[in-house]
């Protein structure tokens, strides 16, 4: 009996070691399926869960205003978002995050200023131009505009017209209402102790659009003599020419044609420098001239001369 017991033992132990060595549980009998590592875990066996090699570690992307860092493979995610920097908003810019440009709220928008006929309105705030002209407020005030025959007024600023054209109304060669008096002044000049030289200036005063002027020029050419004539801004747009030679009674020509309107201005027609004779006496002298004009409606208006002074001390 005791035989039978131990062989039916010895049977089942062998069938038991059969069955031990016949699983996948002893890796050296296994064909292992292994499954792809994980950013946290190697390689394993999807049979015996052998593994194998190392996990593949986080990827981390950086984080953004919004995100934590995240891992690009597993989405992980690790510390905090970083949250919106914005910078202040402007007249013509809403408030803007500086590392991903995420806008909040709106723009402030241009105020304050004044605008005129030719400028917009300047902001107080970033003192840019903003907004449209406005036509109707000017920025300088009305001018009279002169003629021979006419004036009216209108704005520098822009040139608009505040007045339709009219009559002088003349009282003693002078308009009561626009103060038209065209004239050709000659300036005067002191003659300094020490000094040999001295300079006149012949202007035109309320320029009538003089298109042609034939200027006489007359001075004592005992004391004086005329060294060097230039001619001014006022009638730039005219052709100058002079006399082969200075003495008084030379003459200076201002040929053109018909010019804008714009172009038309007072100012120096002339600058004449002289020198002194050494035996000059002391005393006044005159310098004055003699003219004929032709304006830009093809007058020949009459020009007020005013004589200038060379003072010798």
């Amino acid at each position: 009996m005791k035989k039978r017991i131990s062989l039916i033992f010895l049977v089942c132990m062998i069938l038991v070691s059969l069955v031990a060595l016949s699983s996948c549980g002893n890796s050296k009998s296994c064909d292992h399926e292994y499954e792809d590592a994980t950013c946290t875990t190697p390689k394993t066996c999807s049979e015996c869960g052998k593994t194998k090699g190392e996990p593949l570690g986080h990827s981390f992307k950086p984080a953004t205003c919004t995100e934590p860092e995240t891992c690009t493979v597993c989405s992980e995610t690790r510390g905090a978002a970083l949250g919106h920097s914005f910078k202040a908003a402007t007249c013509t810019e809403p408030a803007t995050c500086t590392t991903c440009y995420m806008t909040q709220g709106t723009a402030l928008g241009h105020k304050g200023g004044v605008a005129y006929c030719n400028e917009k309105a300047v902001c107080d705030t970033c003192h840019e131009e903003y907004g449209e002209v406005n036509s109707a407020n000017h920025k300088d005030v009305p001018v009279w505009q002169k003629r021979y025959s006419e004036h009216w007024q209108e704005y520098k600023c822009c040139g608009a017209l505040l007045s339709s054209k009219e009559s002088h109304n003349i009282v003693g060669g002078t308009c009561n209402t626009c103060g038209y008096d065209p004239s050709l002044i000659v300036s005067s000049a002191t003659l300094e102790a020490g000094e040999t030289e001295v300079v006149l200036t012949i202007s035109v005063v309320d320029n009538i659009g003089i298109i042609g002027l034939d200027l006489t020029l007359l001075y004592e050419d005992s004391v004086l003599t005329l060294v060097d004539v230039t001619a001014g801004d006022a009638l730039s747009e005219l052709e100058f020419s002079s006399s082969s030679s200075y003495h008084s009674g030379c003459k200076f020509l201002f040929d053109g044609v018909s010019i804008e309107d714009k172009n038309i201005r007072d100012g120096e027609v002339l600058v004449l420098t002289f020198s002194v004779s050494s035996d000059a006496v002391p005393g006044e002298y005159s310098v004055y001239v003699k003219a004929k004009a032709l304006d830009n409606d093809l007058n020949s208006p009459s020009l007020k001369l005013v004589s200038g002074t060379v003072t010798i001390k």
